[in-house]
């Protein structure tokens, strides 16, 4: 700790002025500022990095070192996080707003801070992490998120389940997936081109938190071009990754367990929910997309073949099967292709949106921003 404190001093700038700014984006690290920009007007934003890779800037006056003092000495706080809390009283915003709903960082600051300033997380990513083995459970205690802008009403559950402190939730659906349908309306990229999408879950190392889960992932892609070659189906294989080191490693993870030839796409942006709205069905294990899928009415199948119920999909029915049986997958999925949507939905336990919810009037977009509206006023 005191290692990376260090380092932080050595490598970064110094400023004696405050910024002045009426929203603080905790954390700019994934927080994508063209997504953000639809949501925030940015010259009222102010980025405050966290991670010590990313803090080039270091904001010190007798203002920020008196309460630094006060929280490090007084309330006996971390050095990182006494500095967070300082700087975030001295730039006094209406709004400390992040896109990592996940970051410990956050719920340490604002379980300090909530009380005088408003903290809202914006959900980034399905949770699996709080029910994986390998999850530090001590962790648990450790999450406080004031008001969570939830994917459905499954986080309320989830919350439960693992008592985390998430004092309010806004269920409004997906921020990404809202970003891209806005996108759609612009290029009408909505034709239906293939049957399946198997979503890239490339997990290299992954056996050494958790025995089997590689090969449960690659089984899963197995399964997938084998019923694709078997049943004459037309396949996409959508890439994770945009970079290409990134992408040499998936490519050479699947090697290991796909006997045929594949072509696993790139991701470009858009692509992989290109590919997903493109297609009749989506075949995944924990990937984000695959509630996003559902969000744009696709028929989805989550397959967890690692026996472990950490990572189950969230809705039980046609939609989920965890025994790895090739036959069993074959004729799920021949059972899938044989519904539309609305049919498909009725064999799920749960509505779509429990886990993702949508809004034909006002979208995911347009509830943040008038939820921030309020927030700030």
């Amino acid at each position: 700790m005191f290692l990376n404190i260090l380092k932080v001093l050595v490598k970064s700038s110094y400023s004696f002025s405050i910024p002045k700014k009426k929203i603080i984006i905790f954390d700019g690290e994934g927080s994508n500022p063209e997504e953000l920009k639809k949501i925030l007007n940015f010259d009222d934003c102010f980025t405050l990095e966290v991670r010590h890779k990313n803090i080039s800037k270091i904001y010190i006056n007798v203002k920020i070192l008196f309460k630094f003092l006060f929280f490090l000495i007084k309330k006996r706080e971390k050095i990182s996080i006494a500095y967070f809390c300082a700087l975030v009283c001295s730039i006094n915003p209406k709004l400390i707003l992040t896109r990592n709903d996940n970051l410990l960082y956050f719920s340490e600051v604002s379980k300090i801070l909530y009380k005088d300033y408003n903290f809202f997380a914006i959900q980034k990513s399905a949770r699996y992490e709080y029910g994986e083995p390998f999850y530090k459970k001590e962790n648990l205690k450790k999450v406080f998120i004031p008001e969570l802008a939830s994917f459905g009403d499954y986080e309320k559950d989830l919350s439960q389940k693992y008592n985390l402190d998430v004092k309010k939730f806004y269920v409004s659906g997906s921020m990404r997936l809202a970003c891209y349908q806005e996108e759609l309306k612009k290029n009408d990229n909505n034709q239906e081109e293939f049957d399946i999408c198997l979503i890239d879950e490339a997990s290299e190392g992954w056996d050494k938190l958790y025995q089997g889960f590689e090969s449960a992932i690659g089984n899963l892609a197995e399964f997938t071009f084998k019923y694709a070659m078997k049943n004459k189906k037309k396949l996409v294989f959508a890439g994770k990754r945009p970079d290409l080191k990134n992408f040499e490693i998936a490519n050479r993870f699947y090697k290991r367990f796909i006997n045929s030839e594949f072509d696993l796409k790139i991701n470009t942006g858009w692509s992989s929910y290109d590919y997903i709205n493109r297609s009749q069905v989506t075949i995944g294990v924990v990937s984000t997309l695959l509630r996003e899928a559902l969000g744009l009415k696709k028929k989805i199948l989550s397959c967890n073949f690692t026996g472990h119920k950490a990572w189950d999909f969230p809705v039980t029915g046609l939609c989920q099967l965890n025994e790895k049986n090739f036959q069993k997958f074959e004729d799920r999925l021949n059972e899938i292709f044989s519904y539309d949507f609305e049919s498909f939905e009725k064999k799920l336990s749960k509505k779509v949106s429990y886990v993702m919810h949508t809004d034909k009037y006002l979208s995911t977009n347009q509830l943040l921003k008038k939820r921030i509206s309020n927030l700030i006023e």
